[in-house]
């Protein structure tokens, strides 16, 4: 069975030159996605059947307090207010009600016709990225109701998106880098393109520039700030025969997870001279998702 380690790594403070402590974890099986609210003693774990809820308010004592069961694959998970927006898989975008962490209850479901891989919530709208065809664009205006406004096809489907601004940005896999203007929901439209030979499965954005999670090749940073014409501005390199799958971005620092390589904290303040800040191996565990909460 494939096991999934919570790891809870602590910054010794905010500062860039801050080196990476372990802090605590716990063991259970098949994660694939993570986020954390803005503040709490609780983080969300994406898993094959649905979401569960982990107390983290001892980091040494990391235990699940409650589930639920949606009986899809939760690949990805944005928390607002009161509220998680899930890619549940086959289910679709799910609305799950985390008032009470400890008593979930799904609001709504909404069949995308396709897998829903990666979501990014802005405003009124959730950007859903379905695995095969395109980007849904969808109405969470009532949380009961979510309704399919708008979509994008991107030949080959997605694996990730950020939405900003009333851009979309869209991390395909194989099939490199798009942004997509969502301003006009209804009729959303394709603008840059960043093409990739190598496997982009997700991103994180600082001002107008997007750091890319490229595997084999590292992480390459597109300056976006022309989203007809997303251009490199930097790259970092990934360790030799290590691939970079998952990034976040606090600050200056982005913490990027390199499978049983570990974690690593990169200084990012100049994003054509990106340096290695210090490294927390896992001999292992693969890394899935890295997320931050504070200085954890």
């Amino acid at each position: 069975m494939k096991k999934i380690i919570i790891v809870l790594l602590m910054a010794i403070s905010a500062f860039a030159v801050s080196p990476l402590e372990y802090a605590g974890s716990g063991t259970w099986s098949g994660c694939e996605a993570l986020a954390t609210p803005v503040s709490g003693d609780f983080i969300y774990g994406g898993f094959p059947y649905g979401l569960g809820v982990f107390d983290v308010s001892d980091s040494l004592d990391c235990r699940l307090v409650e589930w639920e069961y949606l009986g899809a694959t939760v690949a990805d998970i944005v928390l607002r207010g009161s509220y998680a927006y899930l890619a549940a898989g086959n289910v679709g975008l799910a609305i799950v009600d985390i008032s009470d962490p400890t008593d979930l209850s799904t609001v709504s479901t909404l069949d995308i016709g396709e897998e829903a891989y990666g979501i990014d919530v802005e405003g009124d709208y959730a950007l859903v990225a379905g695995r095969m065809t395109g980007l849904h664009i969808v109405d969470i205006s009532s949380v009961g109701a979510p309704s399919e406004v708008g979509f994008a096809g991107l030949a080959g489907g997605c694996m990730d998106v950020i939405a900003d601004g009333g851009f979309a940005y869209v991390s395909r896999g194989l099939g490199g880098f798009s942004i997509i203007d969502f301003s006009t929901p209804t009729s959303p439209s394709n603008r840059g393109h960043y093409s990739s030979s190598t496997l982009i499965r997700e991103a994180a954005k600082s001002g107008s520039y997007v750091y890319l999670a490229a595997e084999l090749s590292g992480i390459i940073v597109l300056d976006v700030s022309d989203p007809d014409s997303p251009t490199p501005a930097g790259t970092y390199p990934a360790p030799t025969g290590r691939s970079l799958s998952t990034i976040t971005i606090a600050g200056n620092t982005a913490y990027v997870g390199a499978g049983n390589y570990g974690i690593l904290s990169i200084d990012i303040t100049d994003p054509a001279s990106m340096s290695l800040i210090d490294r927390c191996p896992m001999s292992t565990p693969s890394v899935i998702r890295v997320s931050t909460d504070g200085d954890i």
